[in-house]
């Protein structure tokens, strides 16, 4: 088998495993494992594909996801959890607030997720994002199912907090868990490099999306409240696939940016 004919493979068992992430009708057994699977297939074809020779062959774009949802839905935590597994993927995200819109403005409340990276990472990433939210919606309504004693006598702000907690510790896994395979799958492309340390060029790269988005209008976003036991429970979900995760990550999560310019 090719290099070509075995990469073609692992694209098509990622479509597959991620069909599967996305699935309502699966168990959530096999959504965890679909998606742990699908995030390492996806983030090892990142790195493989990297071109060595040409690191800024590519220019940086932007691609857009719509998360639904009102100011007190999970629209804001899943825009959350989705930045940091695309920043664990080397992109990066922005977004625009747009959860206070009617349907007489438009489509009705929602977030534009503004993606910024590579077309080549974006390509692989979008479709990750896509499972990666749906699946966090899964999770977090089997777990509001299974607890329905705690969930029932809560209060709507407590309730959200709850929610949002369990979306950020379930994304924070996710994240780890592509992080844990770039850096794998880079430490294994430089034991064969001949020419660039592959680690140089994703660095460099990295760094470049940071200065495009130091060029954007942008305003720091505020952070929202989230409970701390429900982040672990989200975190657990996702393990039971292997993964591992803890709570530094969701201290300081206000760092999402809000765009300022119009959509």
């Amino acid at each position: 088998m090719t290099v070509k004919d075995k990469r073609r493979r692992d694209e098509e068992l990622a479509r597959r495993l991620l069909a599967i992430a996305a699935d309502p009708g699966a168990s959530s057994a096999e959504r965890d494992q679909a998606q742990a699977r699908a995030s390492m297939i996806m983030a090892r074809l990142m790195i493989d594909e990297l071109d060595l020779d040409q690191p800024d062959a590519e220019q940086i774009t932007t691609r857009d996801m719509i998360i639904t949802g009102g100011p007190t839905t999970a629209s804001r935590a899943l825009a959350d959890a989705l930045h940091r597994i695309a920043c664990a993927a080397g992109a990066a995200t922005y977004y625009r607030d747009n959860r206070r819109q009617t349907r007489q403005q438009g489509p009705g409340p929602h977030i534009v997720l503004c993606v910024v990276g590579y077309p080549s990472d974006l390509d692989r990433l979008m479709p990750l994002l896509s499972a990666a939210q749906a699946h966090a919606a899964v999770g977090w309504d089997a777990w509001r199912r299974a607890n329905p004693r705690s969930v029932k006598p809560m209060k709507p702000a407590t309730r959200r907090a709850t929610r949002d907690g369990y979306t950020l510790g379930w994304g924070d896994a996710i994240a780890e868990r592509v992080r844990a395979a770039r850096a794998g799958a880079i430490q294994v492309r430089d034991q064969d490099a001949t020419t660039n340390s592959t680690a140089l060029v994703v660095r460099s790269r990295e760094q470049r999306i940071t200065d495009y988005l130091s060029t954007l209008r942008l305003t720091t976003g505020t952070a929202s409240a989230v409970d701390y036991r429900a982040y672990h429970d989200g975190a657990r979900d996702a393990q039971a696939s292997g993964l591992g995760a803890n709570e530094k990550g969701i201290r300081g999560h206000h760092h999402l940016l809000e765009g300022t310019t119009t959509s």
